[in-house]
C-alpha cells in the first residue's frame, strides 16, 4: 500500500460518525460540483491520487496510483483529459509496470518543450521486488508519448526511497525532489533526502542527494514537492522531526558553485498545537514573498491548519495560523487537509480536505490589517458519483473554474477495491 492510500485508510475508520453528521446538519456548501470524468474499471486506472495540471490549450493531465492494463495488477497511469464541444475525453499517456516504476504520485510537471516529468513512489530496480521508486519523462512526439526513465532510487543509507512528492525545475533544467525514506539510519528505513537530478549530453541524468534528513533538528520524512525561487534556492516540509518532532518547515540554500554543498535552515518548528503538526501538501510563495501551507493535524480543533510564514527584517521567520480545521463532529469545515493550497488573484487561498468524505474550501483574508481570514466550504463530497477522498490539491483554470481529483468514489463502487469507487476528475465553479 503506497504512502497516501495508507494515510487515508488510517482516517476512514475514525471518519463515518463525523461523516453522518456533517451531511444531516453540516455548512452549506456554496460551490458547483461537475465530474468530468470517471475511471470505470482497474483497466482504466484507480486512485488518482496526485493533483492535475493543464497546458496552454487547456488541457488536463494527471495519474492514477494503480490500475491500468492488467487490472488490479496495474502499477498506474499518465492521463490526459481534453475537452470537445463541452465533453471531456480521457486518454492514457502511460501505463506502468514494476521495472518503470510503481504508483505515480505528486504532481506532473511540463518542460519548456511541453515534455512531462514525474516520479513514482515504488517500482524500479532498486529495493528488491518492491522498488525504491523512480523519476520518469514522458516525450511527445505528435499525438504519441514516449516514456524515459530518468533514475530508480536506491535506498539505503546513500540514497533515497520513495519520492511520493512531484519534481520541480531551476532556471538551469536541474530538476529536484524529496524522498520520504532513505539515508540516515537513525529512522527506520532513513529519514529521508532532498536530491537533485542533473541532466547531461545523451538524455542521461545525473542524481545527487543534496541533503540527507536526520531524526534531529532538521526535520524527517520529507512528503511534498519542492519549491524554488528565483536564486535557486529550494522551500519545503518534513512530515516528522524538528524540535517537538511536529515537522519543519525548511530552506536548502543553493551553493556558490556548480557541484557545492547545499545548507539547511529549519524556518520553523512546528509544535502541534495551536499551529498543527504533519505537514503534507507543497508550500506556496504569496505576492509578499510570505509561505503558505498546511498540516494535516494538531490545530486548535485537532483537525490540520493553514499557516502563513512572514519573513522578518532580522531574516527570521514568524508563523501566524490563518485557519484551524475541526476534527470533531460539531464541525463542518473540513479536516486534514493533504493536499497543497493555491492563491487567486485576489490573494484567496483554496485546497481540499481529506477526512470524510472531503471538501473543497476557500480562505479569504482579512479586510482589515490584523483581522481574521474567512473559510468557505465551496463543496462537500457525498461519496456517490460525486467521487469522495481528494488527497491532491487544486489547478486553477480558465474563468476560475478549480480542478481536482478524488482518490475513491464516482463509480458508484462497481469493479473497484472495496467497493469504493476507482475515482474521479471534478470541476468546481466558486
Amino acid at each position: 500500500m503506497n504512502l497516501r492510500q495508507n494515510l487515508f485508510s488510517m482516517r476512514w475508520s475514525t471518519s463515518i460518525l463525523a461523516v453522518a453528521l456533517i451531511l444531516a446538519g453540516g455548512v452549506l456548501a456554496s460551490g458547483q460540483e461537475d465530474v468530468i470524468y470517471r475511471f470505470k474499471n482497474p483497466d482504466d486506472g484507480t486512485n488518482p491520487d496526485g493533483g492535475l495540471i493543464s497546458d496552454s490549450a487547456g488541457n488536463l493531465y494527471g495519474t492514477t496510483c494503480g490500475g491500468g492494463p492488467g487490472g488490479y495488477k496495474g502499477a498506474g497511469t499518465v492521463f490526459e483529459l481534453a475537452q470537445q464541444g463541452g465533453e471531456w475525453t480521457k486518454t492514457s499517456i502511460e501505463a506502468f509496470s514494476g521495472g518503470a516504476g510503481h504508483c505515480p504520485e505528486g504532481n506532473l510537471i511540463f518542460d519548456q518543450a511541453g515534455n512531462l516529468y514525474g516520479v513514482t513512489a515504488d517500482g524500479g530496480t532498486g529495493c528488491g521486488d518492491i522498488g525504491c521508486g523512480t523519476a520518469y519523462e514522458l516525450t511527445r512526439q505528435g499525438s504519441a508519448w514516449t516514456y524515459t526513465l530518468i533514475y530508480a532510487f536506491q535506498g539505503g543509507t546513500t540514497d533515497g526511497q520513495t519520492p511520493a512528492g512531484g519534481l520541480v525545475f531551476d532556471k538551469a533544467g536541474n530538476l529536484y525532489g524529496t524522498s520520504v525514506w532513505g539515508g540516515d539510519p537513525t529512522c527506520q528505513d532513513g529519514c529521508g533526502t532532498g536530491f537533485q537530478l542533473t541532466p547531461s549530453q545523451g538524455g542521461n541524468w545525473t542524481e545527487t542527494v543534496i541533503h540527507f534528513f536526520g531524526r534531529g533538528h532538521d526535520g524527517a520524512k520529507p512528503d511534498a514537492s519542492l519549491i524554488v525561487d528565483d536564486k535557486g534556492n529550494l522551500f519545503g516540509t518534513t512530515q516528522l522531526g524538528g524540535t517537538t518532532g511536529n515537522g519543519t518547515v525548511f530552506k536548502l540554500d543553493a551553493p556558490a558553485t556548480q557541484g557545492g554543498v547545499w545548507t539547511e535552515h529549519v524556518l520553523y518548528n512546528l509544535k502541534g498545537m495551536p499551529d498543527g503538526s504533519a505537514p503534507h501538501g507543497a508550500l506556496i510563495f504569496d505576492q509578499a514573498g510570505n509561505l503558505d501551507g498546511a498540516t494535516i493535524s494538531g490545530g486548535s480543533f485537532y483537525g490540520g491548519t493553514v499557516f502563513q510564514l512572514t519573513r522578518g527584517q532580522d531574516g527570521g521567520w514568524t508563523e501566524n495560523v490563518l485557519h484551524s480545521f475541526c476534527s470533531q463532529s460539531k464541525c463542518a469545515d473540513g479536516a486534514d487537509p493533504v493536499g497543497g493550497l493555491i492563491f487567486d488573484k485576489a490573494g484567496d487561498l483554496y485546497g481540499t480536505t481529506s477526512a470524510g468524505f472531503g471538501t473543497v474550501f476557500e480562505l479569504a483574508p482579512p479586510t482589515t490589517q490584523g483581522g481574521a481570514w474567512t473559510e468557505t466550504v465551496l463543496y462537500d463530497f457525498t461519496s456517490g458519483k460525486d467521487g469522495w477522498g481528494p488527497l491532491a490539491g487544486l489547478t486553477r483554470g480558465k474563468f476560475g473554474v478549480l480542478y481536482g481529483t478524488t482518490a475513491n468514489g464516482g463509480n458508484e463502487g462497481k469493479n473497484c477495491t472495496f467497493n469504493v469507487g476507482c475515482g474521479t476528475v471534478f470541476k468546481i465553479k466558486p
